[in-house]
């Protein structure tokens, strides 16, 4: 077999390749059909013959090894492993509702119930995996995999490709000096080199909470951004004031403290906790400030209101669901009640327009459509002696007559590559009303910003950078609403460099000639070492290169002189400065 099949292959005298659904830095991903068992699995192929086959073949055996000893409902289970040709391979379930990263892109932040209910299940993915002494090192939606169901989806952890065994050292089939992972949802030691443990899948399982939560990591931005935000930067909260919400800042705080010894012990506590918030909204008179889950089934109108309002599955299996249940009504002028519980009972609700099954909470003042992760808000609070009726009359007399806003699309964008940094240009689609206000915002990790055009610093060339955009619908009304925040990413100019022979008079002799060593694009405050070879790959002559300082914006000059022995001109030679080469013709 000469290289990886293509769809309509038959693959292992087995397997009929449909089509790639994935690839790596170990392989390539295939949605295939099992001739003999006539099923869909997925089916990942690594060649040998790739660099650093046997890291990758020892990573590739050790993964099929981990995920057939780990029992667990909620990890992907494997069906084969072994060879075929000058391949390896392993077969594995197959889910065609894809990974939880596409799911949130495409659908958006799941509602507070669902995003809790999915998490509580892969914390029991990670506690099974734990007590099988394995830990993951690489949490994220995008190695988490969805099975869409009636009643809501069921998550599977999947992709050990790099997790630690507790059989094998901590330091086997790692390089030294290489981080493994993903940065968005490192540990902040992990961004130091410490060795990864229990702790550090545990951080990461916060970092996924939130991601469901708000459709994205933590922290946006560059890689080095990201890691000196997990290092320095607080714990995110959603800070809306509502108790349940409170009850997930207060995890969140715990999961992702940036003191390992301070973190939740284990991802079974994790879990515990988020079943305890699970079933105090279940009981709760008031439901928590959510955005529909877009698996949410749809409760006919028939239904009973006792089965309309039951929960999902039990605390095991949390299922995911969504059922708006409507707010008590407030109690009349002559009901005594605790200052406390008025409360609760009049937490304004969001009005949401997708959702219909939705009660809209009665409240003085002009209720605002609120964007994505933006609680409603009304003109003027209801004090504690205002009655039933006063509020009835108020809120007629105040309600805006104007059509709710529709959510807009996320705008057009476009990432363009700049002197160490990213260009974002947003282009907005045309509202249909007539009357609106249609603006782009830009998320870098510091807030939404109204933007065109938006330029992220990247800290050298070469550098990757993502923002989120949306945007925003304002009539004269003040209603307003929010497009699905959307990720974008680009990546900066490459570094460059470049060795130029000048015409200064050379004192030591025939054949003696200056050169400067010119480079753009680094980070600053580096001293890169420059070394020239020549098209053996030998060094190109006897002399000691000094390092190149570079500057604040990134660009740096160094000149050296060197003795040439006869026959080394008219040849090509390269350059190199902390990994970046240029071939240059030397006259």
């Amino acid at each position: 077999m000469a290289g990886f099949p293509k769809a309509g292959d038959e693959y292992g005298g087995r397997y009929r390749i449909l089509r790639q659904i994935g690839h790596g830095g170990m392989g390539i991903v295939y949605e295939a059909q099992d001739l003999v068992l006539n099923r869909s699995v997925a089916l990942k192929i690594v060649l040998p013959s790739l660099p650093d086959r046997e890291d990758f073949q020892a990573r590739f055996a050790r993964e099929a090894s981990v995920l057939a000893r780990i029992r667990s409902r909620n990890i992907v289970g494997i069906h084969e492993y072994g060879e075929h040709e000058d391949t390896v391979f392993f077969v594995t379930e197959y889910f065609p509702d894809g990974d939880l990263q596409t799911w949130i892109a495409t659908h958006g932040p799941l509602d507070r119930r669902a995003s809790l209910a999915l998490v509580a299940q892969v914390c029991e993915a990670l506690a099974d995996a734990h007590e099988a002494g394995v830990i993951h090192r690489d949490v994220k939606p995008g190695n988490v995999l969805l099975w869409s169901r009636p009643e809501g989806l069921i998550p599977y952890l999947c992709d050990f490709g790099i997790a630690l065994d507790g059989a094998e050292t901590r330091a086997s089939l790692t390089r030294t000096g290489t981080l493994v992972g993903s940065p968005a949802y490192m540990a902040p030691e992990r961004h130091f080199g410490h060795a990864a443990d229990e702790r550090g899948d545990l951080y990461s399982m916060g970092c996924l909470l939130w991601a469901v939560l708000a459709g994205d990591a933590p922290y946006s931005g560059t890689d080095f951004q990201m890691m000196n935000s997990h290092i320095n930067a607080p714990v995110p909260q959603l800070g809306t004031g509502h108790p349940v919400d409170d009850r997930i800042d207060e995890v969140l705080a715990e999961v992702m403290n940036k003191d390992p010894e301070r973190r939740t012990p284990s991802a079974a506590a994790m879990r515990a906790s988020l079943l305890a918030i699970i079933r105090d909204v279940d009981a709760a008179a008031v439901p928590p400030p959510a955005v529909l889950s877009p698996v949410a089934p749809t409760i006919p109108p028939s239904a009973p209101a006792a089965e309309a309002a039951a929960p999902a599955a039990g605390p095991d299996r949390t299922a995911i669901r969504s059922v708006a249940t409507p707010p008590p009504a407030p109690p009349g002028p002559d009901v005594a009640e605790p200052a406390e519980d008025r409360r609760r009972r009049w937490v304004p609700a969001v009005l949401v327009a997708a959702a219909a099954a939705v009660a809209v909470v009665a409240v003085t003042g002009v209720l605002v459509s609120a964007g994505e992760g933006e609680p409603s808000a009304p003109a003027a609070e209801l004090t504690p002696g205002t009655t039933s009726s006063a509020a009835a009359e108020t809120t007629e007399a105040t309600t805006p007559t104007a059509r709710p806003l529709a959510r807009p699309a996320p705008p057009r964008v476009k990432a363009g590559p700049g002197y160490r940094s990213v260009v974002f240009s947003l282009v907005a689609t045309k509202p249909k009303r007539p009357g609106l206000d249609r603006i782009t915002q830009v998320n870098a990790g510091h807030g939404w910003k109204p933007a065109a055009r938006f330029t992220l610093p990247t800290r050298e060339g070469g550098d990757r950078g993502c923002v989120r955009v949306r945007t925003v619908d304002r009539d004269g009304a003040d209603q307003q609403a929010t497009s699905k925040p959307v990720r974008s990413c680009g990546t900066a100019t490459p570094r460059s460099v470049r060795l130029v022979r000048t015409d200064d008079a050379c004192t030591a002799g025939a054949g003696c000639h200056w050169y400067n060593v010119y480079v753009e694009g680094f980070a600053p405050g580096t001293s890169p070492q420059a070394f020239v070879y020549d098209a053996a790959g030998n060094p190109w002559c006897d002399c000691t290169f000094r390092p190149v300082q570079v500057g604040k914006d990134g660009r740096g000059a160094q000149v050296h002189e060197w003795q040439v022995t006869p026959g080394r001109f008219n040849s090509y030679v390269t350059l190199v400065v902390d990994g970046v080469r240029q071939q240059v013709f030397v006259p």
